[in-house]
């Protein structure tokens, strides 16, 4: 079983998931309303998800990275803007 099934309950998401479900926890991270759980929540949320997006990018040891599935992370990436919101929210 791969890390991203692992991560996510035996089922892997796609790049277009990984990046909305990011881009959602993201939004929580910067909410300055949240309640600390919900806070907690969307770092762990969100650690998952870069790792998930790692895996896509650069493999396993036992799979090797998928042209397709890397371009659709990457496609996925700059429509939503999301590369920005991560920069700025370093």
């Amino acid at each position: 079983m791969s890390v991203v099934n692992k991560l996510f309950g035996g089922k892997s998401k796609s790049p277009q998931e990984l990046v909305k479900n990011l881009k959602e926890h993201l939004s929580v991270l910067t909410d300055s309303a949240a309640s600390e759980s919900k806070y907690k929540k969307a770092q762990e949320d969100v650690s998952k998800n870069l790792t998930a997006m790692k895996q896509l990018l650069y493999g396993t040891e036992s799979a090797e990275p998928q042209t397709e599935v890397v371009a659709q992370l990457a496609q996925e990436l700059y429509q939503s803007n999301l590369l920005v919101l991560l920069i700025n929210n370093l």
